[in-house]
């Protein structure tokens, strides 16, 4: 069976040189040319394949291996087999993977889950059996997930993920037991433990935010030094020192941080301040060596001692230069440094203020004042929502498309199981991964389209506005624009029916050149403002990098963001090139489980269990 071709760019080739296309049809009953048994038995079902995937798994039957899978199936691998994150599609190039990777790795004992299977129809055609596996390796215990198609009087695997769960020889430490053999006071103990006099951490953390954090918990948790290096002064000003609107997009419930979930009557939709504080305290709660108001002056790799040199400045401290054999790096996309557009003609003239969303915190001075803001995702809805709010006369400058959806229509839709009466959140991060980003297309094609009917009068509405709207990239609403640009979409918390009723004006174009107070577009239209507020995002992850390292780490490192080519995000939890050296970017969702993995990876790499990560 072949899947008809479906490309995404960029393409994918071998190594001989053939080009080799994504499917990214969903295998269909009308597509295999397939009917639904009747009675179908899950769990008969998940066993009889489990069974000869493990036969093929123990044996090193590449062949048998790969024909588990249908001809067009997914293996998505997420650090058991390649060290990496994988998702690698059809049976060449999934035999490839296991020729370099199953030998090696010594998989065994596998055995169905605690989840019953269960026989799922997500989709109008698409039926599978799905079921939770777990295994073992020689170094690692891992767990698994399949999704099983009908084809040929059998059932195949139309995708399988492998998952890095805990390193057999390194679990998680037990809480401190009995009372305090030192004789010191516990503000002495953290004292010591975080100022690190005699000693260098074995992990550097730069970056403070929840993604930092987190990997600082996970590490605390597996008795592995660190230190996270934080420039603000307050471990959640990151958050805190926004823009006073601010608040998530996202609900509580995909928004859990390990080891200590929100309580149960916390706010559906976290304001920016609230989330600051609880960052604060997460930090305290979980005994995380934080140094704030921290300065980096000079960060090298030391080739001789395999070392990261990271040289930093606190107020009332001495300079230390620390010295470790693992960094990560988890500053945010760009590290918060604001992406402004080079000063355009004129601009020098304009006589008031011209900010960043960055340096925006309310528009209560405002009133009844003219602004301009640029931008046209999350944060410059917000902000002019704010603006209008506070009483300013407020238009929005529409560079290209937004991918526009109400939270009343789009949240349930979008998060699945991520809702208050669902499984646990870390089941939910694990299923989620269940599918490969680009097999999932079809699939979150179809939500896009059910949302945008749902939504249709707003999307009308906004678009008798004069604003521009689209489904997004691919037609997969905000899914891409986050993974690609980390932008261009919003979820209407209220600024939409304001510029449907005209109180938000919409202008197309750019900005051509400024004469004072009078902006002039690319359309020919000018107008005067009182104030500009670029919502234009942030620089990359690269720059950021070359910021705190320079030049020569900064070429040397990987991509970051985007997507590569068998789906996977680029870089970010990946190996990045250098020896060490990690990037930690997540959602709240992502940060958890992602965390994890960096961490047990980082783990294995100083206990000498790590393999190379795959690669083809």
């Amino acid at each position: 069976m072949s899947l008809p071709d479906a490309i995404i760019d960029p393409l994918k080739s071998t190594p001989n040189g053939v080009v080799h296309k994504l499917s990214e049809e969903l295998p269909t009953l009308d597509l295999l040319g397939e009917s639904l048994p009747d009675n179908v038995d899950a769990t008969q079902v998940a066993k009889e394949w489990l069974e000869q995937f493990a036969k093929a798994v123990e044996t090193a039957d590449a062949d048998a291996f790969a024909t588990a899978f249908l001809s067009e199936g997914w293996w998505r691998d997420k650090v058991v087999f390649t060290w990496d994150q994988r998702s690698i599609q059809g049976h060449d190039a999934i035999k490839r993977a296991f020729i370099a990777t199953g030998p090696r790795t010594a998989a065994t004992g596998f055995e169905l889950g605690d989840i019953p299977p269960v026989l799922a129809s997500p989709y109008p055609g698409l039926s599978f059996v799905q079921a939770h596996f777990r295994f073992t390796t020689k170094v690692a215990i891992a767990s698994g997930i399949v999704n099983l198609v009908p084809y040929k009087g059998t059932w195949k695997a139309w995708t399988v993920l492998t998952l890095l769960e805990d390193l057999k020889d390194f679990p998680e430490k037990p809480r401190p037991r009995g009372t305090n053999p030192k004789y010191t006071t516990w503000a002495e103990q953290r004292e010591a433990e975080t100022e690190f006099k005699d000693s260098d951490p074995t992990v550097i953390i730069i970056g403070g935010g929840h993604s930092g954090l987190t990997v600082a918990a996970r590490l605390n948790a597996m008795g592995v030094s660190n230190v996270v290096i934080e420039k603000n002064a307050r471990a959640g000003d990151n958050w805190r020192t926004r823009y006073e609107a601010l608040s998530l997009h996202d609900p509580v419930w995909t928004e859990h941080f390990p080891y200590m979930p929100f309580p149960k009557h916390w706010p559906i939709f976290t304001p920016a301040s609230k989330l600051a504080n609880w960052i604060e305290f997460y930090a305290e709660a979980l005994d995380i060596n934080i140094w704030l108001s921290s300065k980096i002056t000079q960060a090298t790799y030391n080739k001789e001692k395999k070392r990261w040199e990271v040289t930093v400045e606190r107020p009332g401290k001495p300079t230390r230069t620390l010295s470790s054999p693992q960094i990560v790096i988890a500053t945010g996309l760009g590290g918060g440094t604001p992406r402004i557009p080079d000063p355009l003609p004129g601009q020098e003239t304009f006589p008031t203020s011209i900010l960043h969303s960055t340096q925006y915190k309310s528009g209560k001075a405002w009133k009844n004042q003219n602004v301009l803001v640029v931008g046209t995702s999350s944060s410059g809805f917000d902000i002019a929502y704010d603006l209008f709010k506070h009483g300013a006369k407020v238009t929005m400058l529409q560079r290209s498309p937004t991918y526009i959806m109400s939270i009343k229509n789009g949240s349930p839709a979008f998060m699945g199981l991520y809702r208050e009466d669902g499984p646990p959140y870390d089941l939910v991060d694990r299923i989620g991964l269940a599918i490969p980003i680009v097999a999932s297309k079809a699939l979150v094609k179809g939500i896009v389209d059910e949302v945008a009917k749902k939504d249709k009068d707003l999307l009308e509405g906004m678009n008798a506005a004069g604003f521009r709207t689209w489904l997004g990239m691919e037609g997969c609403g905000f899914i891409f624009q986050a993974l690609r640009r980390a932008g261009g979409y919003y979820f209407d918390s209220g600024a939409c029916a304001e510029v449907i009723a005209g109180n938000i004006k919409i202008q197309p174009g750019t900005i051509d050149h400024f004469d004072g107070n009078v902006i002039t577009f690319s359309d020919g239209k000018s107008a005067a403002y009182d104030h500009v507020v670029f919502a234009t995002g942030f620089k990359t992850m690269r720059d950021s990098i070359r910021t705190i390292f320079g030049d020569e780490i900064a070429d040397k490192s990987r991509d970051v963001w985007d997507i590569d080519e068998g789906g996977e995000v680029k870089g970010v939890w990946r190996p990045m090139g250098l020896p060490g050296f990690h990037v930690m970017i997540a959602s709240f969702a992502w940060a958890r489980i992602q965390s994890k993995l960096m961490v047990l990876n980082i783990v294995a790499q100083q206990n000498g269990l790590c393999e190379e990560p795959y690669e083809e």
